[in-house]
């Protein structure tokens, strides 16, 4: 179970939240000086079925997928 596909420009971080249902943030990452076609995986095989909210701040908009995990 990984959630992978950000593509940017150059930006100088990018913040990832990921949220479960009740609002709890349940992982949190930043990276530091992404190039274009950035890629970012996650390992979800630890979290309970359920629907997740995913945030991705760039500093020029945030980004928001929902994610199911069966």
């Amino acid at each position: 179970r990984t959630v992978t596909g950000v593509q940017t420009c150059a930006l100088p971080i990018l913040k990832f939240t990921l949220s479960n249902v009740n609002g709890q943030t349940v992982l949190a990452e930043n990276d530091k000086n992404p190039v274009n076609n950035y890629k970012k995986e996650f390992y979800m095989g630890s979290l309970a079925k359920g629907i997740y909210f995913l945030e991705i701040k760039t500093g020029k908009e945030n980004i928001f997928r929902k994610i199911v995990v069966k």
